[in-house]
């Protein structure tokens, strides 16, 4: 390994090294701790051992954000000389790149011992943690919540607000899944017999036998 190489991982450790122990900044404090609203049960704690995978959004400039939106706009305007001249994945990222925010929160986390991968766009990382780690992390407690409509799927989510060491917290706009829970919608039930299906008006063509198949007949 290069001599420059070597510098740069040694002060990207002790840069993440000294995030454990620096003051912390609470995030998306935005998220209303509402799960049971949502019709989700909290459970048992989460056991240390267990993995989860979580995804860290990083945060854009205000100059990423109106750049690629200006962008966006001018392909999809046929007024535009860029129109319908779609970017490429690669195009996309040398917009959005965050070279800075991945160094400092990859460093961060392989210093706690975890394995970031980047996105191809090069601003999130994803990375698999440990309930034990994530909760050290995170400053937070996981515990595994219940859905009735949902029996035997549940999801880990923090029973409390996180944080990110404040060296680490302005490069991230959000981490997940951890604070926000998802809405689940019952499915609507149109009838429980043939007869109620043909009653509706609609030609349903292959009455209850049509699963697979597209309704009205066509």
């Amino acid at each position: 390994m290069a001599r420059g190489t070597r510098m740069m991982a040694s002060a990207l450790l002790v840069a993440g090294v000294a995030a454990f122990s620096e003051p912390r900044m609470g995030m998306e404090k935005d998220v209303e701790r509402h799960s049971s609203t949502l019709g989700w049960r909290l459970g048992a704690r989460c056991a240390s051992s267990e993995e989860v995978e979580y995804t860290f959004m990083l945060s854009h400039t205000d100059a990423q954000i109106r750049t690629l939106h200006e962008t966006l706009m001018a392909v999809s305007d046929p007024d535009s000389a860029s129109y319908g001249h779609h970017l490429t994945r690669d195009e996309v990222a040398r917009i959005v790149e965050l070279p800075g925010a991945v160094s400092a929160v990859g460093g961060w986390l392989r210093a706690a011992g975890a394995e970031p991968t980047q996105s191809p766009t090069r601003d999130s990382l994803a990375v698999n943690l440990t309930c034990a780690k994530a909760e050290e992390l995170f400053g937070t407690q996981l515990y595994s919540y219940q859905h009735d409509d949902l029996p035997g799927r549940p999801i880990i989510r923090a029973a409390r607000a996180y944080s990110l060491p404040s060296s680490i917290a302005p490069h991230v706009s959000v981490v997940a899944p951890l604070a926000r829970f998802p809405r689940v919608d019952r499915p609507q039930l149109v009838g429980d017999s043939e007869e109620d299906a043909e009653s509706s008006g609609w030609d349903s063509g292959c009455g209850w036998g049509c699963i697979n198949k597209v309704t009205p007949k066509i």
